[in-house]
């Protein structure tokens, strides 16, 4: 019988040694039983690995004393982890309202055991989030611990920490603050967006004058046309500067969700998302309806003052959109910074005077809940934030390959 070490994630401190053995070549009970013993410990692993992060960069606890600090319903843990599943719910039931009653009712029903199924299209309360969490086959622990990493990631401000992760050099043009997220907004264009488009052009003639000048012209557009109504969770909804008139978001009908390159049919707006052009301050709008005619995004406390027209000219359909980018925006950086910058390279930054911020746009928790919903919207953002966890002297080595071997 021989034995593998599969897999460690640890920061310098040692971690116990996890374990599998082969077993024979032959389909035996045995065998099978081995099998779902080695998709049991991948399982454990990836959670243990996760976990072990995140007590070690947030909370600071020892990992024997994590059950404790989650089953403390008052616990910073407790709250920041159901908080994070809310959002997991929220984007999931968005796509599926029958989400977690699909879960309990075949994927989950051989280990877990419910009086009732979850009630579709709710957010399940704490006694079922608890339920779930606790029961690492569910993987909502790992999924969990997944997005705290990348808020870990995203969020990230020591110099040190980014230039450790940087593959060349630092761009001092981006916030040092959020620098993972500012770099990744903007390669990634990534908005959110309510949309609708008609082609029915029955009684055209009455309808082609038509405009939408307040949130409720909108909706009432959408109730006379269609049946699918969606409508946005607030906990997916992110808060930001430019939305003056605090429009109620969680109302707008049509809700289409996060997009990443997901600008098809407001390819105008692409330009938005250079950083030359955020440098020089010419963005005008980053929040509100779309006028596909004027192709320019309307805010919602100028949209009584500039009505938009329904039917759209170039595509003789009838399209409606509200959408948010984001973006950072230019600030002007102080004179020792200036300085500071220019001794790295004086002639690339020979005319360095500004650089690119989320600060005044975005609170903390805001960015805490953008960076939390792209960890579910990307998969493959894993990647990035695994190879981060590496550059900090985290021990990484997934070996996917030794489980198969294993199984032979």
């Amino acid at each position: 019988m021989k034995f593998r070490k599969i897999l460690m994630l640890t920061p310098i401190t040692m971690f116990p040694i996890i374990t599998i053995s082969c077993g024979k070549d032959v389909k035996t009970s045995e065998r099978l039983e081995q099998e779902k013993k080695i998709e049991a410990d991948k399982a454990f692993i990836n959670n243990a690995i996760l976990t072990k992060a995140i007590v070690a960069d947030l909370y600071k606890k020892d990992i024997d004393k994590l059950l404790n600090e989650f089953n403390n319903e008052n616990s910073k843990y407790f709250k920041n982890s159901y908080e994070l599943f809310k959002i997991f719910a929220a984007y999931n039931l968005s796509t599926n309202s029958n989400f977690f009653a699909e879960k309990e009712e075949k994927e989950w029903s051989q280990f877990l055991n419910f009086d009732n199924i979850a009630t579709p299209g709710v957010i399940p309360d704490v006694k079922r989030f608890k339920k779930y969490f606790t029961n690492p086959r569910t993987k909502i622990e790992f999924t969990i611990n997944k997005m705290y990493l990348a808020q870990k990631y995203f969020l990230e401000e020591n110099e040190e920490a980014l230039k450790k992760a940087s593959p060349l050099v630092l761009d001092y043009e981006i916030d040092l603050k959020n620098y993972n997220l500012i770099n990744y907004l903007i390669k990634n264009k990534v908005s959110q967006q309510w949309s609708f488009v008609s082609s029915n052009n029955s009684d055209i003639y009455s309808k082609i004058s038509e405009q939408i000048s307040k949130l409720e012209d909108f909706n009432n557009f959408l109730i006379k046309e269609t049946t699918t109504l969606n409508k946005s969770a607030p906990e997916l909804l992110i808060k930001n500067s430019y939305n003056k008139s605090d429009i109620d978001e969680s109302k707008l009908l049509g809700y289409q969700g996060f997009k990443n390159n997901g600008l098809a049919g407001f390819e105008k707006l692409n330009s938005m998302f250079s950083k030359e052009i955020l440098l020089k301050e010419e963005i005008e709008h980053r929040t509100g309806f779309y006028d596909y005619n004027k192709e320019i995004i309307i805010p919602p406390n100028q949209l009584s003052e500039n009505p938009i027209k329904i039917y759209n000219s170039k595509t003789k359909k009838f399209e409606l959109a509200y959408i948010n980018v984001f973006l950072p925006k230019a600030k002007k950086a102080s004179k020792q910074f200036i300085e500071k910058v220019k001794k790295t390279d004086s002639k690339k930054y020979e005319k360095f005077t500004s650089y690119l911020t989320l600060d005044d746009i975005y609170s903390k928790e805001q960015l805490e809940k953008l960076s939390a919903i792209l960890s579910i919207v990307d998969p493959e953002l894993d990647k990035k934030v695994a190879e981060f966890f590496k550059s900090q002297g985290y021990k990484l080595d997934v070996l996917e390959e030794i489980f198969n071997e294993e199984k032979k």
